[in-house]
């Protein structure tokens, strides 16, 4: 993998874009892969005016094939959404497919995110508004190769044995046994 880190989805103001390119403004040595589509051209103006912004290298919309290209040339995900009532309780489908992919995940430090990223050492919670903790979570894990490497490996393992459709189809039978009787 790369020296680098990547966000793929939807690129809306509350899913924290603004502070993510912010957090790159003194990082010397990553680049931020962005793949998806903005919210409006007034919002991506405004993210291209960021100092940040010169290392950020702007995909548009890519294909599946080309996604999990880029997911294999980086070491981390990030997906700091800001604290808004549906991110707070719900389960970001972009979690686990960095997961999936091996990457380490940087994530808001909501209650039930910490327990899927942090309780599984699959990455590091930051406070999504506060651009200097994702700039230092992203520092902490260029700097540290060997833990980035547990994490990863981490992060397949708990899409092997946890988070998986398998896994949870089992709870799901179990569940509508209880509501059959």
């Amino acid at each position: 993998y790369g020296n680098n880190l990547c966000y793929i989805g939807g690129i809306t103001p509350i899913r924290g874009i603004g502070n993510i390119v912010d957090a790159f403004e003194k990082i010397r040595s990553n680049k931020l892969y962005i793949a998806g589509e903005f919210s409006s051209n007034k919002f991506k103006d405004e993210l291209k005016q960021k100092k940040g912004w010169k290392n950020i290298i702007n995909l548009g919309f890519i294909s599946r094939k080309k996604a999990i290209e880029i997911k294999n040339n980086c070491f981390a995900g990030l997906v700091t959404f800001l604290p808004e009532k549906n991110h707070i309780n719900s389960q970001p489908n972009k979690i686990f497919e960095y997961m999936a992919s091996g990457l380490c995940v940087i994530g808001s430090n909501f209650d039930l995110w910490k327990k899927i990223i942090e309780d599984h050492n699959v990455g590091i919670c930051v406070d999504p508004e506060k651009p200097n903790e994702i700039h230092n979570a992203i520092k902490y894990l260029s700097e540290n190769p060997d833990e980035v490497k547990k994490m990863r490996k981490n992060s397949i393992k708990a899409i092997k044995e946890i988070y998986n459709w398998s896994i949870e189809e089992t709870k799901l039978l179990k569940l509508y046994k209880i509501y059959e009787n």
